[in-house]
C-alpha cells in the first residue's frame, strides 16, 4: 500500500505559509513542510527560486497535492541530472542545480518530467501485487526498469513538454527542438533493441 500524506496544496495557496525555513551549513537550506508535506533540501541555490520552480512545475503538471507523490525534494549542485527515485523508504525528487542554466520553459519541463516519473511510479505501485517497497525495487532497479526505462523517459518528456506548453501558452522553436532531441535519443534506444 502506498503511504498516504497530508495534502500540501500548491497552486492557488501560498505554499510558503505552510513551510518553515532553516539554514543548515554554509550552502544548504532545509525546508520542512507540514506533516506529510515533502521535505525540501536546497543546496547552494536561491531557495525562493528553487521552491518557486517546484511549485510552478507542479501547477504546470496539474498537481495540487505534491505530498501524494513526493516525500523529499533535493535541489543539488552535486548531481548532473535531475531524477526521481525511492531512497530509504522515501519518494525522492532530486533536481540538479544546473536546471537554473536553462530557459524558464526548460526549467519547467525538467521538473515536470520528474513529476511525471512520480506519477508513473504511483500508478505502477498501485497495480503491483507486492508491498510498496517491493514495487519501488521493481520499478527503479528490477526487470521492469530494465525493460521499460527508455519508454518511461519518452513518456515523461512528451507529457512534460505538452503540459508546460499548455501552461505557458507555447514553447519556442529552440525549446521544442531540445525536448524533441531528448525524445529521439530514447526512441533510438527503444528501436535498437
Amino acid at each position: 500500500m502506498s503511504p498516504r500524506c497530508s495534502p500540501l496544496q500548491v497552486g492557488p495557496l501560498d505554499r510558503r505559509r505552510a513551510l518553515d525555513f532553516d539554514v543548515q551549513g554554509d550552502h544548504t537550506y532545509f525546508v520542512a513542510g507540514r506533516e506529510g508535506a515533502p521535505a525540501v533540501w536546497v543546496h547552494n541555490a536561491n531557495r525562493a527560486d528553487a521552491l518557486g520552480l517546484f511549485d510552478r512545475a507542479a501547477r504546470a503538471s496539474g498537481i495540487r497535492d505534491t505530498g501524494a507523490l513526493v516525500d523529499k525534494v533535493v535541489f543539488s549542485r552535486t548531481v548532473e541530472n535531475s531524477a526521481f527515485d525511492f531512497i530509504g523508504g522515501k519518494r525522492v525528487m532530486t533536481i540538479s542545480e544546473s536546471v537554473f542554466n536553462k530557459t524558464r520553459a526548460g526549467q519547467l519541463i525538467e521538473v515536470a518530467h520528474e513529476f511525471k516519473h512520480a506519477q508513473q511510479f504511483e500508478r505502477f505501485a498501485a497495480r503491483f501485487p507486492g508491498t510498496y517497497a517491493e514495487a519501488a525495487e521493481e520499478f527503479f532497479r528490477g526487470s521492469f526498469a530494465a525493460r521499460n526505462y527508455a519508454r518511461q523517459e519518452v513518456i515523461a518528456e512528451t507529457v512534460a513538454r505538452s503540459r508546460v506548453k499548455r501552461f505557458l501558452g507555447g514553447l519556442s522553436d529552440a525549446e521544442w527542438a531540445r525536448s524533441q532531441k531528448y525524445i529521439r535519443k530514447w526512441l533510438s534506444r527503444i528501436r535498437g533493441r
